[in-house]
């Protein structure tokens, strides 16, 4: 079921990810992937099962689209190696055939989907997620008192401390959060944290 409060959802077959990091496939069931403001959310279904996972997205490390072989192939072709070669269909259709995954990996906790079909509408949805979670990640940085962060910037970058008194003061125009900069930073270029927008300093 689509959340009407998502950024972005996207939805494939269902997929596992066993010891090692190995992905099985499931022939039955979906998946569903929903972006929110905060989390993202992991809905599951199959004949006789049903989970929710949901996961902060300050807590993700990493999303990444691969392709793999079908294990199952493998294991049939080695298994009917031995009878009459049967079993080199199997390794030969596991060679040639490739199915693709989208996972997403957190702190503690690894999700993935299978999907068909062109993979341009998973690719853009993980590279929002990552953003996502880069800038929730950065602004929270921000809310806390007394820490230091550097600011990446074009050229001589800017660092700047929250517990010192600047006296220069920058809003970004993307999303007009406040920066207190030190006073020998003007003319120079930095990038906002919450919007990644390169804002000068006047």
């Amino acid at each position: 079921m689509s959340d009407p409060d998502a950024l972005a959802e996207i939805s494939g077959k269902r997929a596992h990810v066993a010891l090692g990091g190995a992905l099985l496939t499931g022939y039955f069931g979906r998946t569903t992937f929903s972006l929110l403001s905060d989390r993202l959310v992991v809905v599951s279904t199959a004949i006789l099962q049903e989970s929710r996972i949901e996961i902060a997205v300050d807590s993700i490390t990493a999303c990444r689209l691969c392709a793999r072989g079908s294990w199952l192939l493998l294991g049939m072709g080695l298994l009917l190696l031995p009878v009459f070669g049967i079993g080199l269909l199997f390794l030969l259709w596991y060679l040639l055939s490739r199915i693709r995954f989208l996972v997403v990996s957190s702190e503690g906790n690894t999700c993935a989907l299978r999907f068909k079909g062109e993979d341009s509408s998973y690719q853009e949805f993980a590279t929002m997620l990552v953003r996502h979670g880069v800038a929730t990640r950065s602004c929270r940085a921000e809310s806390v008192p007394g820490t230091f962060s550097r600011v990446p910037a074009i050229g001589k970058p800017v660092v700047r401390a929250l517990g010192q008194n600047p006296e220069t003061m920058v809003t970004c125009s993307g999303c007009s959060t406040n920066y207190r900069l030190p006073p020998d930073s003007k003319g120079q270029l930095f990038r906002c944290q919450c919007c990644r927008m390169v804002v000068e300093v006047e």
